[in-house]
């Protein structure tokens, strides 16, 4: 499973590191430091309430299978087709970003996204002990 997993992990944390650099390029240009720290705020809580609701989903669960969770995060579609189309209107589209309130959206929706894979993968472990739940090999 780990030829499949790390692949996964590596385009993850590639993608994380490039919102880090979207979310510098988006701060800096910030006009004032109440904007920065108010995008740095929205951006850890949609982290956490999306690990939150996507951990939800198998909190009910007796049995899961060793490798669910981290699958379920690196592997989802939705996922991967809105941090491409964040990347790729952060890239071509800034233009029909003129409002203010809509500049940080890729930001947020790529940081999200590359992070709670990453951390919803590390965590799977963690998370299957806590919820006693019985894993299948």
């Amino acid at each position: 499973m780990g030829l499949v997993l790390a692949p996964l992990i590596i385009f993850w944390l590639v993608m994380a590191l490039y919102s880090l650099r979207m979310g510098y390029a988006l701060i800096a240009n910030s006009p004032s430091y109440a904007n920065a720290v108010i995008i740095s705020l929205i951006a850890l809580f949609a982290l956490i309430t999306h690990l939150r609701l996507s951990l939800a989903r198998f909190k009910g669960r007796t049995k899961l299978l060793t490798f669910e969770i981290p699958i379920f995060f690196t592997t989802n579609k939705v996922s991967f087709l809105l941090v491409i189309l964040a990347i790729l209107f952060n890239k071509f589209g800034s233009d029909y970003l003129s409002l203010e309130y809509l500049k940080p959206a890729p930001f947020i929706l790529v940081f999200t996204i590359s992070f709670a894979a990453l951390i919803g993968t590390f965590y799977s472990e963690s998370f299957i002990k806590k919820h006693k739940i019985n894993q299948m090999r």
